[in-house]
């Protein structure tokens, strides 16, 4: 029997793989066995199978045979058919690491280099070239950032615009925690991270200051004292937590129409001070108040609990208002007179005519003058700003230039000039001349102004300059066109963009179409010199545009 045995093949079939009995280990599956999860081994052979000859070795080899199995199998299995490709997985998406795969030698292709978006960052970075001035500026800045100081210094460096431009970078400035020994609030509260930022840059060279300034929202003191300040920015208006302003000992001739919506009520704007500028002053303060002592306000005006703020302007409205009125004729200083019966009707208006049945002031309820159309003065007391006087309005073609027959705003107040001044009983100071009417009240731009101010509004998206588009024109330029573009390279110096704000429908504009300067007061005696710039024609108020019907000669 054991003669008739068939020896086993060498090596033994797959069929009949050795599984041990071995209770230590756990059964192996077959490379064959359909329960295994590994692919089959793979072999290559150049015999094709159907041809074995020498013809198989003289052709050309474009690939060679494949077959799953052992070596030694040689006969048909299910494992000889061709697997299926696996589909292959790609990546959609940019890992955002670049590793020179290309192996190029040149920094042709190369990114460019990072930059923090943070603004802290910025400010650490030391810029290349800096001027001392600058470098003295960024490191106190720096060192200020570092411990979140909220009071910068940064008097008589010779500072110009340009090298503060990144004082922006104290928008990241917090307030620093509090002395944990008494400083802690109490359980409940929450102790604010808002700082009150305190910035000195008085003694400098500075002329149109930087926009980034502007975006320091928790300003609250900015003193810019004897620098060489013509023009503030329109937007000063941003900085609605400042509470203190100090632009003395510059070259001011009025200030941006803004500055109204920072003054209390409407902003939070207590000290504002500007003294030593060649401001417009049709009435200074020792003239308005010469010969006029203030009286001492009777006790009853501090009995009514529903206007606390029933003051000495209302005492002198009742008592004064009438004399003024009767001495106009007879009196060495008319004008004078009418400022102040002005500023007391102003005052008295201020708080509607049911403050003036309250208080007993003998006034008229009627005739008194609309305040500005930016600006409704509803529900405020003595210490809001109120609208006082105005100069005649100037008109201006698409080109900027003054129109025939429009007068010009005045450069000082050594040119005389009239101010308009509206009264309860009627105008004074309009001139006897006729008064200039614009051909036309339309807020409709012309062809050549909208499609200047579309390229210029899509200029930055093709990161084209102002000089660019006007190089692209062919000459001869319009003239219209050419003062355009002239008008919005001077609006663009520094940064500020070309374009303003319209101050009274709040379009963009690049040119101004009209123009005039108001007087505010802010106290007694204090007047501001505001200036005024409308887009169009038809945004000047309509009683500017017309003469008064009632006209009072002093």
């Amino acid at each position: 029997m054991d003669s008739d045995a068939i020896p086993p093949s060498s090596p033994p079939h797959a069929s009949t793989a050795y599984v041990s009995n071995s209770p230590f280990f756990e059964p192996q599956e077959s490379s064959f066995s359909p329960k295994s999860s590994s692919p089959p081994p793979l072999f290559s052979s150049d015999d094709s199978r159907e041809s074995v000859d020498v013809t198989n070795y003289e052709s050309p080899r474009i690939y060679k045979n494949k077959r799953k199995g052992a070596w030694w199998d040689t006969a048909e299995s299910a494992h000889n058919t061709p697997e299926p490709k696996k589909t292959k997985i790609s990546r959609n998406f940019d890992s955002g690491v670049y590793m020179l795969s290309d192996a190029s030698d040149t920094s042709e292709d190369l990114l460019p280099q990072h930059k923090s978006p943070f603004p802290m960052e910025l400010a650490r970075e030391e810029p290349p070239q800096t001027s001392g001035a600058e470098a003295a500026f960024c490191s106190q800045l720096r060192t200020g950032l570092e411990r979140n100081l909220e009071v910068y210094e940064w008097r008589d460096l010779d500072l110009e615009d340009s090298d503060i431009k990144q004082i922006g970078s104290l928008v990241s400035v917090i307030k620093n925690s509090p002395d944990p020994g008494s400083d802690l609030p109490a359980e409940g509260q929450y102790r604010s991270m808002v700082p009150e930022l305190y910035v000195n840059l008085s003694q400098n060279n500075l002329c149109r200051l930087t926009p980034h300034l502007f975006d320091v929202h928790s300003l609250t003191t900015l003193i810019l004292r004897n620098n060489d300040i013509e023009e503030l920015p329109e937007q000063i208006g941003q900085l609605q937590n400042l509470k203190t302003l100090d632009v003395s000992l510059n070259k001011l001739k009025c200030l941006p129409f803004e500055i109204l919506h920072l003054l209390q009520p409407y902003g939070s704007l207590q000290r504002l001070t500007t003294i030593g500028n060649p401001l417009l002053e049709p009435m200074p303060s020792a003239r308005f108040t010469a010969g006029h002592a203030r009286s001492e306000v009777p006790s009853l005006f501090y009995t009514d609990s529903f206007y606390p703020a029933l003051d000495l302007e209302q005492y002198e409205a009742s008592e004064q208002l009438p004399d003024l009125y009767g001495s106009l004729d007879s009196c060495s200083d008319p004008e004078q007179a009418v400022w102040r019966i002005r500023y007391f009707e102003s005052w008295a208006d201020s708080f509607g005519g049911e403050m003036r049945d309250e208080a007993d002031v003998n006034l008229e309820d009627d005739g008194y003058y609309e305040h500005h159309p930016t600006l409704h003065l509803d529900d405020v007391r003595s210490v809001a700003p109120r609208y006082i006087a105005r100069t005649l309005v100037s008109f201006f073609d698409q080109a900027g230039n003054t129109m025939k027959g429009s007068t010009k705003q005045p450069a000082s107040d050594d040119a005389e000039y009239p101010v308009i001044i509206d009264t309860n009983r009627g105008t004074y100071g309009f001139p006897s001349s006729s008064l200039f009417s614009p051909p036309s009240t339309s807020r409709v731009a012309s062809l050549i102004t909208s499609s200047l101010h579309n390229v210029f509004k899509k200029r930055h998206r093709d990161h084209l300059t102002i000089e660019d588009l006007r190089n692209m024109l062919h000459d001869p330029i319009p003239h219209a066109a050419n003062a355009i573009f002239t008008q919005a390279l001077k609006n663009d110096i520094g940064g500020y963009g070309e374009f303003r704000k319209c101050h009274v429908c709040s379009k963009a504009y690049v040119v101004a179409r009209a123009e005039w300067i108001e007087f505010w007061g802010a106290g007694y005696g204090i007047f501001h010199p505001l200036n005024v710039k409308v887009c169009s024609w038809g945004c000047v108020p309509e009683e500017m545009r017309r003469r008064p019907k009632n006209e009072l000669a002093w």
